[in-house]
């Protein structure tokens, strides 16, 4: 899905991965007065969907399972002070590791699909009017280098390894799908974010074909935002200190 840039993740789900490939195919539909997702990916999706109700589950599960480690520690705490010094110096790298909450200043980037939705201009296929990951991982790539202190895309906070992935035509972020319009909310300098967005290759090339195709592409500040921490599994086993 796209020709815009890639970016590393740090899953995808087994049924995603065996699927994709299909989907890469299938995505070769033209929007000839269709629907410009067309039902091609609805097979695909619909198990995606499916998964991530077992996972809603699963995310309630953990929730009471946090809620008790949480309560077990703050009593273990208490009762030692080595431990409660390794837990000061655990907390003091943990909004770097995107596990607390974050706030601050936020600018709002929104990208959105073009709304074509008759025959297509000689020489412009369906790829050219939908948003693609890479589309969206440019943005990311921007705001980070601005020195944005925290990410959130869909609401959903980004970590060291979280990557946004195609899903047929739609994207895949920590185990669950999105439709445009893609969302993208960082928190740190607002002017400094602008300028990074404005002079970034990739996302002025977006922005040339949201001007010529129709694509959305909204920047807006946020005003005083707190993002939410990241609070999914942390299992990093091929990770190692850089000394």
């Amino acid at each position: 899905m796209g020709t815009r840039t890639g970016l590393g993740w740090r899953f995808v789900l087994p049924v995603v991965t065996v699927l994709a490939g299909l989907m890469f195919a299938g995505s070769a539909v033209t929007a000839r007065g269709g629907d410009l997702r067309s039902s091609s990916t609805q097979g695909l999706v619909g198990l995606v969907r499916e998964r991530e109700r077992v996972l809603a589950g699963e995310d309630a599960a953990l929730a009471q399972a946090r809620a008790a480690l949480e309560t077990a520690t703050r009593e273990r705490l208490a009762a030692d002070p080595t431990l409660a010094g390794l837990d000061d110096a655990a907390r003091a790298v943990a909004p770097a590791a995107a596990v607390e909450p974050i706030r601050g200043r936020a600018l709002e980037v929104s990208l959105s699909d073009a709304p074509t939705r008759g025959p297509l201009p000689d020489g412009v296929g369906v790829d050219d009017v939908v948003v693609h990951q890479q589309d969206v991982q440019a943005v990311v790539n921007a705001l980070l280098a601005a020195g944005a202190r925290g990410i959130t895309v869909q609401g959903q906070r980004l970590t060291s390894t979280s990557a946004v992935r195609c899903v047929g035509n739609t994207l895949i972020l920590h185990g669950r799908v999105s439709s445009p319009p893609y969302v993208v909310v960082a928190v740190g300098d607002p002017a400094a974010m602008r300028r990074s967005l404005d002079a970034d290759p990739a996302v002025t090339a977006y922005r040339d074909d949201a001007a010529r195709l129709g694509l959305g592409f909204d920047v807006r500040d946020a005003g005083d935002l707190v993002l939410p921490a990241y609070t999914g599994p942390l299992d990093r086993r091929y990770a190692q200190v850089v000394r």
